[in-house]
């Protein structure tokens, strides 16, 4: 595996701990902690969204490098 392959898979494993981390902050909405933690999910959701077009993106990129 290229170093350019493990920074697909650290991209992806980053997207996935902002969806948890989203999804952490909209159950504290839920319970009542306030709408900063609904923000806080918002935000982590876009940014775990934004980072998955970066990951496709840059995958796309390194399969035509012909190495």
């Amino acid at each position: 595996m290229s170093l350019a392959w493990v920074h697909v898979v650290f991209i992806v494993l980053s997207a996935a701990l902002l969806v948890w981390f989203g999804l952490w902050g909209f159950e504290g909405y839920a319970v009542g902690r306030g709408f900063g933690n609904a923000l806080l999910g918002g935000a982590a959701l876009l940014s775990s969204a934004g980072l998955a077009v970066y990951a496709w993106a840059f995958a796309r990129k390194i399969r035509r490098q012909p190495w």
